[in-house]
């Protein structure tokens, strides 16, 4: 028998392109991993290290500016609250190098054998062996999908003195009931809505996450491994658990929710209003930051949504051009949206809603190799003349920055993110050298006034 007295939950810092910002954002994942541990094992102390949202802005060995922790800073909380198994959620590829420096310095301080170093998220499930086979010293489980299940399997069989699996592969677990997260453990100070990204003037000072769903996103696009990740199962809150979760998010000082759930544009009308209905009756301001699918949203929907206290909308343009477009296509012909003109006429009037009821709104291009500058000049032209508050860019390249995107464009060849090559190039990309230097031209030519920004994770 092993004693399990103390686990840590920890993200890597921020990557932070020349020229923009760091957006800093509570890991869901782990707020929803920690009320399991502390069900199961109620005698166990978490302890969670959010390193964007606790460190300054400090440069790594590659020369690129990281908002989160120092190494010296890593050791001291490592050495301070000495845990016996260190859970790290690897979402995003830019944040690889971090995720394996965190690994390496705990190691190194509590010793090889005297703690667990598991990693989990999107980039962790889609790049295991290669985790597994360029880090057997440093990292001992890698856990596919969700962790619900895993984790307590991990602390079950490390505790009992048994052999902890190198790879769990949880994405085909079964469809349990969703957990609700744990906002007690979050302090709202290291979370101003002056590091998010949004363009509306916003009076609230601090901000939170909340989804009313746990799971799979219901679109399945071609360039996205989101329902990989998931196995295909969701799960939603009721409207208690969804008011149990305001409440507490109220009670933490959050003044702020941001909705990003994959799932909220698609519900029932019924269930739609009922999750408004219940942002209202808390006197609780959101943000429509994520899901929000262009051809489901309606004008019903906006005026539900301008009367329950919705601050802004976030609403993706996904397509720079018909080539890109067809990567949506599946999901888009459901609902008569089968070419770009169909598209953009389901924007404009998504710009009349908008205005009709007073909720400002932004939007995204999505940008493969093969746009063109003409193609994306015109439409972030049409997005200004829908009166969008702003426009970001998410752009593919040979080193994409979400494993999320790597199966795109079959016959594409992705460069593993290892070693100097790709820190060059992102070392490139976040001064400006390359991509971010051909968007702020675009950003001159198109419109000074109008904030063309990169995505804060290209």
């Amino acid at each position: 028998m092993r004693v399990v007295e103390k686990v840590l939950f920890v993200t890597p810092g921020d990557v932070i392109p020349k020229g923009t910002f760091s957006r800093i954002t509570p890991s869901m994942a782990i707020l929803q991993l920690a009320p399991v541990v502390s069900k199961s094992f109620p005698n166990i102390e978490i302890s969670i290290i959010e390193s964007a949202a606790e460190g300054d802005v400090h440069s790594n060995p590659y020369d690129i500016n990281i908002k989160g922790l120092t190494d010296e800073e890593w050791e001291t909380q490592i050495r301070r609250i000495k845990p016996q198994i260190i859970f790290i959620s690897l979402l995003h590829t830019c944040e690889y190098y971090e995720a394996m420096n965190i690994a390496r310095i705990a190691k190194k301080v509590l010793g090889k054998d005297n703690v667990l170093v598991v990693i989990g998220g999107h980039h962790a499930t889609f790049t295991t062996e290669y985790i597994l086979g360029k880090h057997p010293e440093i990292i001992d489980t890698v856990v596919k999908g969700r962790g619900e299940e895993a984790i307590e399997k991990i602390i079950r069989q490390f505790r009992d003195g048994k052999q902890v699996s190198g790879i769990i592969d949880e994405r085909e677990a079964r469809n349990s009931s969703p957990h609700l997260p744990d906002y007690s453990l979050l302090d709202p100070e290291g979370y101003p809505t002056s590091m998010g990204h949004w363009p509306c003037q916003l009076t609230e000072t601090t901000f939170t996450y909340l989804f009313t769903a746990q799971g799979d996103c219901p679109y399945d696009c071609d360039m996205c491994l989101q329902a990989e990740m998931s196995g295909g199962k969701r799960c939603f809150y009721t409207k208690d658990q969804i008011l149990v979760m305001i409440e507490s998010i109220k009670s933490q000082g959050f003044g702020l929710v941001v909705l990003e759930d994959d799932n909220f544009a698609l519900q029932r009308q019924q269930r739609f209003e009922m999750v408004c209905q219940t942002f209202s009756e808390m006197d609780m301001p959101w943000l429509w930051e994520g899901g929000v699918f262009p051809p489901a949203i309606t004008r019903e929907k906006f005026q539900i949504c301008a009367e329950s206290g919705c601050r802004s909308m976030f609403i993706p343009f996904d397509a720079g051009s018909e080539y890109s477009l067809r990567f949506h296509f599946d999901k888009y012909r459901k609902w008569d949206v089968r070419t770009m003109p169909d598209l953009k006429k389901k924007f404009e009037e998504i710009g009349q809603w908008a205005e009709e009821f007073g909720i400002p709104w932004y939007t995204s291009i999505v940008i493969f190799p093969e746009d063109d500058y003409e193609s994306v000049k015109d439409l972030a032209f049409f997005l200004k003349n829908c009166e969008a508050l702003a426009v970001y860019f998410f752009w593919f390249h040979p080193f994409p920055p979400d494993t999320q995107n790597w199966p795109i464009m079959p016959g594409r060849e992705w460069q593993k993110p290892e070693g100097a090559e790709y820190w060059k190039f992102v070392s490139q990309v976040v001064k400006g050298e390359i991509s971010e230097e051909a968007i702020q031209s675009l950003a001159q030519k198109v419109n000074p006034g109008m904030a063309i920004l990169p995505s804060p994770r290209s």
